[in-house]
């Protein structure tokens, strides 16, 4: 039986974090899981809470060091162990299971050495009808990173397949390991949001694939401990690295960095406190494109 280490970060959330963890207890029945809890700072009433939850292991920070230094925090202590788990599943303490979504998952993974990383089908919690990410994809011609890669498949037969994406959201993913110990961890230049789909190009530069897998399903509550998917938090974050990734990936990427201030602030317009979100947003690419202007990037060379 395979062994996935799983890496889960909680900010004053302990609750969402506790339903997480038992989800994936009670319905992963396809292989052994390790589980590691990275407490980003929280709440003391968080930090109890967690530390009462048997056989994890709970990494304690004094403060919030940020998404990605976290995870790679869980994901090093996995590497660095004396038994190194085959698989590595980032799992959103906001995210939960009904089934054993990993098994379809497993299964694609050791089908083909190339693919680096698989994800499901990520469903809204609270619209369990409703997908909220089908696989990321990035259209240059709309200059959008999106993660709604159903409505960008091309002669799409069955739906039922697995298919090839350009990234892997880090809501719900399940990566090689000795692929991370290769090419390097998630980006901690990068803080917070797009580093998910910085991580998935660089798998791309080592030739690997990554790959959404339809017969697995998870649930996502949706960026809860930012504030949520309109707040200015992840506004500015989004647009500021958007245009980070996109310089060090993407040719013709200045044009693609234009259309995406376009399309940056149109969804500002679209959502509900329209003037601060329209300031973080502005702020987030004028940070983005300075950077880049300046001939610097937050994206480390691994």
């Amino acid at each position: 039986m395979k062994t996935v280490g799983v890496v889960i970060l909680n900010w004053n959330l302990a609750k969402d974090t506790v339903v997480a963890i038992e989800s994936l207890k009670k319905h992963i029945k396809s292989c052994k899981l390790k589980i590691i809890v990275i407490d980003n700072g929280s709440i003391l009433s968080d930090v109890s809470l967690l530390s009462k939850i048997r056989s994890i292991k709970l990494i304690k920070n004094k403060i919030n060091l940020g998404y990605a230094v976290a995870n790679n925090q869980g994901i090093k202590s996995f590497l660095s162990a004396n038994n190194v788990p085959e698989y590595i599943l980032l799992f959103n303490n906001d995210a939960y299971c009904v089934n054993d979504f990993l098994l379809p998952l497993l299964d694609e993974i050791e089908r083909d050495s190339e693919i680096a990383s698989t994800s499901p089908l990520i469903y809204y919690a609270d619209q369990k009808t409703k997908l909220w990410s089908s696989g990321g994809v990035i259209d240059l011609e709309k200059g959008l990173m999106s993660s709604d890669y159903y409505h960008h498949l091309k002669n799409w037969a069955n739906k039922h397949e697995p298919y090839i994406v350009d990234w892997n959201t880090g809501c719900v993913n399940l990566i090689r390991s000795d692929l991370l110990s290769k090419c390097g961890l998630l980006s901690e230049e990068l803080e917070m949001y797009v580093e998910d789909v910085e991580l998935s190009l660089r798998f791309k530069t080592f030739d690997c694939k990554c790959l959404v897998v339809p017969a697995s399903i998870a649930y996502h509550s949706v960026s809860k401990s930012s504030g949520g998917s309109g707040s200015t938090t992840s506004r500015y974050y989004i647009s500021r690295n958007t245009v980070l990734v996109a310089n060090a990936y993407i040719k013709h990427n200045k044009l693609f960095i234009l259309k995406n201030c376009i399309n940056q602030i149109y969804q500002s317009i679209n959502g509900r406190n329209t003037l601060l979100l329209l300031v973080a947003t502005a702020r987030g690419l004028l940070e983005g494109i300075k950077l880049s202007t300046k001939g610097r990037s937050l994206i480390r060379r691994f």
